[in-house]
């Protein structure tokens, strides 16, 4: 009996090591991403994405660090992957981000005449001096429409998140609908 339970525990102690230890990992690549040391956040992450494939946390992440290096069709495509398994992932700021301002993303006329509606979303960085950094399409609308929403997001006024009493960038997934009765 004495035997059987700590085999119990051991087996348990290993999973929970394990999942620590990827955790760690994940939170070491946004850390480093944060820091803006973005070559090394991809390596980080890429090797936590291997053993978590389906870590919405680590592809946003890594679709941020590879956009900050200016390989837009990889950050792209990051961004866009699919995640069955969404867990939990908290950064740790001691104040989140706050959209002050997000204007609305004119419809245009192209889209209006060939009756295009729907919803688009876009992945945002908000940087820590108050400036947006890059918006990548996740999903896109033809006819103008995700040109039109990345220009409004472009123009988004808000207050960055704090960690560790410092400002720090934020990435966000930001949605814009388009419907025919819309006025812009």
């Amino acid at each position: 009996m004495k035997v059987s339970i700590l085999r119990l525990l051991f087996v348990v102690s290993v999973f929970v090591s394990a999942a620590f230890g990827q955790d760690e990992e994940l939170r070491k690549g946004v850390d480093l991403y944060l820091d803006g040391n973005f070559a090394e956040s991809v390596v980080v992450l890429e090797k936590f994405l291997a053993k978590e494939p389906d870590h919405w946390a680590g592809w946003t992440y890594l679709g941020g660090s590879l956009a900050n290096l200016g390989r837009e069709r990889e950050a792209i495509k990051a961004l866009q992957t699919k995640t069955k398994g969404l867990r939990e992932f908290k950064v740790g700021y001691e104040k989140e981000l706050k959209i002050k301002r997000k204007d609305p993303a004119p419809y245009t006329q192209k889209a209006r005449s060939n009756g295009v509606q729907g919803s688009l979303t876009l992945s945002v960085e908000f940087k820590a001096d108050g400036k947006i950094g890059f918006v990548l399409p996740v999903t896109t609308l033809p006819d103008g429409l995700t040109e039109s929403a990345i220009k409004a997001a472009r123009k988004t006024s808000f207050e960055p998140a704090i960690k560790n009493g410092k400002p720090v960038a934020t990435i966000r997934k930001v949605s814009y609908s388009f419907t025919i009765g819309q006025r812009r």
